[in-house]
């Protein structure tokens, strides 16, 4: 969406870049496990056991992933995408969103796939 918005505004002046930041310590897995809590039966469901991992994972202590920055590393990026007379189509913040970037770029569709699904799983347990 945003290449498509980007080409859409070339030369008007307005700039969109997308900032793809990875892994980065906040508060989405508390506010997740909130909104599951609110919203789905878990005891009444047929899908019990994997709300049991999800939860196993949206209450374990400490950063989601590896390579976690703080928020501050985002914000580095938006300041230097707001104040660039040209700025970048995109900004990567972690190492993760740097490696799958090239991932992306390199790798067959169904590699990526399978590796995205190994850490999907990975995650589940």
């Amino acid at each position: 969406m945003t290449d498509t918005l980007r080409l859409e505004l070339r030369g008007s002046r307005i700039h969109v870049c997308l900032i793809e930041p990875g892994p980065i310590a906040s508060r989405f897995r508390a506010n997740a496990f909130a909104m599951y809590r609110r919203h789905i039966d878990k005891a009444g469901s047929v899908h019990r056991e994997k709300y049991e991992a999800m939860e196993r994972r949206l209450t374990q202590p400490g950063p989601a992933a590896p390579f976690t920055l703080g928020p501050e590393a985002v914000l580095a990026k938006a300041i230097h995408a707001l104040e660039s007379a040209h700025p970048k189509a995109r900004y990567r913040v972690t190492r993760p969103a740097y490696f799958f970037a090239y991932a992306k770029r390199c790798l067959p569709s169904s590699w990526l796939d399978r590796i995205l699904g190994l850490i999907s799983d990975n995650e589940a347990k």
